[in-house]
């Protein structure tokens, strides 16, 4: 962000491709439209902000990802559920469903919306995965924000002002870790 450098790799240009491709599935299979958007800056935290994939109605947004490795493994989301433990889908009590929500959440809080439409695409001939996630206040207030707002303070506001990367320095801040 600071001193970003264009960044092109096959995975991204693959979600460039495909991100709309995945969208117009998404609204044809759910009967949803879904409205492009740009970033959303919080109302209480002007610091923070969110660019989801779209917004839905009044309440809902989409964030979608295009799953480049499974497409060049030939693979669907149940093979990489069951092989890749590294990958951000689990199985739980309910099927599967995303192991770390904390960038969904992030969206919702900073949006207000009430609901997330999680969608993973691989290509045109395997199914998109599609998990609805509801807004977690709590998880918002009691880990989330005071780790951004750390985060915020310590490491990028200094880094901003003083250059800390170019000369070496590292920020020390360690995240807080949910249990």
């Amino acid at each position: 962000m600071l001193y970003s450098k264009s960044l092109s790799t096959p995975a991204i240009e693959y979600r460039k491709r495909f991100e709309d491709v995945c969208r117009r599935r998404f609204e044809e299979e759910t009967g949803l439209l879904v409205n492009m958007i740009g970033l959303f800056l919080d109302v209480e935290h002007g610091f923070l902000g969110a660019s989801p994939d779209g917004l839905i109605g009044e309440d809902e947004l989409i964030e979608i990802k295009c799953a480049y490795s499974l497409h060049l493994k030939n693979q669907d989301i149940h093979d990489a559920i069951r092989n890749n433990k590294q990958f951000y889908l689990k199985y739980n009590d309910v099927g599967a469903g995303m192991s770390n929500e904390l960038q969904v959440q992030g969206l919702l809080n900073v949006t207000r919306r009430r609901s997330c439409y999680f969608v993973v695409y691989v290509d045109d001939e395997k199914p998109l995965f599609i998990q609805k996630i509801d807004r977690d206040e709590n998880l918002w207030k009691t880990i989330m924000l005071p780790g951004l707002k750390t985060f915020y303070m310590d490491c990028f506001l200094p880094e901003v002002l003083q250059h800390s990367i170019h000369r070496g320095i590292e920020c020390d801040h360690k995240p807080p870790v949910r249990v």
